[in-house]
Parts: structure tokens; C-alpha cells; sequence
């Protein structure tokens, strides 16, 4: 247990201080999403749009200094899904642009233990503040149809 905790005792730290997620510099973002690692990246009108994980999520960022807003929609049946440590992978893959790895993991644990709550049969409504953004996740169970949208409480989002 004492080598588990040392191995992850940033996201350790990050999952009792949920408070100090930050997400990353509109600087660094832009860098990381133009590096190629996420494939066509268009700048329409400010927004910048790309799809990840075989297209099966599309995602639009409107930066700033910051991270102003951003909007990602998917189909959770659609979206290629091989257990948990897959699934950890892809959205240590998705989010790397945004957040460190061991902030990533934190709400991943953050998310995954809360999120069943705000799941019904009519569908999921879940929210979190993660420094001065707040993440929404709305979605209907019956078609798997999801969206994620982060707002910079600061300056109220820009919308795509």
C-alpha cells in the first residue's frame, strides 16, 4: 500500500485537493493540440475543432489566455471502450492537452465515483468545478448520446 501511495501521490494529492486542478495555459493547449498528436486540428472562426479516438469524439476549444470554453459530443455506445485501464489510457489521451497526467487521473477517480449519482433513466446530469472552470456531462442513457462542455466561470465561456 506504502509503494502504491508513493507511486501516486500526485494524484493522490490532486484527489484530496481537488481544488488545485488546474487546467493548462491557452498557450499550452494550442501547443499540444497543433503538435499532430490529434490529428487535423481547424481553426473555424476561433474555434478550434478535431476529433479523437477513431472520430468517435468531437471536440471545439475557444482559448484565450485560458481555456474560455470547451464543447465535446459523442455516443458512449460508439466509442471504443476495451475495460478500465483502457479506458484510463484514452482519457489520459483526450484530456493530456488540458491537464497534467496525475491531475487526469485525480478526476478520473473525482468523476468515476460521483458521476453514478447523477445518473437516472432519464439520463445523466453531472457537474463539477475544477478550479475556475466548471465541467458539465449531460447525456441520454437511451441513445448513449453525451456532451461535455468546460466554462471558464471567469470569464463565462465563449460558445462555439
Amino acid at each position: 500500500m506504502a509503494v502504491l501511495a508513493l507511486w501516486q501521490r500526485e494524484t493522490i494529492y490532486f484527489v484530496l485537493n481537488s481544488d488545485k486542478i488546474q487546467i493548462k495555459s491557452a498557450d499550452e493547449i494550442k501547443s499540444a493540440l497543433l503538435s499532430g498528436d490529434y490529428g487535423p486540428v481547424e481553426d473555424r472562426g476561433g474555434v478550434l475543432r478535431y476529433r479523437v479516438l477513431g472520430g468517435a469524439v468531437e471536440v471545439g476549444v475557444t482559448l484565450d489566455r485560458t481555456l474560455c470554453r470547451l464543447d465535446a459530443a459523442f455516443n458512449a455506445y460508439g466509442v471504443p471502450v476495451g475495460g478500465v485501464p483502457d479506458a484510463v489510457r484514452k482519457a489520459q489521451f483526450v484530456l493530456s492537452p488540458y491537464l497534467s497526467p496525475p491531475e487526469v487521473k485525480a478526476l478520473s477517480v473525482l468523476i468515476g465515483a460521483e458521476l453514478p449519482g447523477a445518473v437516472t433513466s432519464a439520463g445523466i446530469a453531472y457537474s463539477r468545478d475544477v478550479g475556475s472552470h466548471t465541467i458539465v456531462v449531460t447525456g441520454s442513457m437511451d441513445t448513449g448520446d453525451m456532451a461535455v462542455t468546460v466554462t471558464d466561470n471567469t470569464l463565462g465561456g465563449t460558445s462555439p
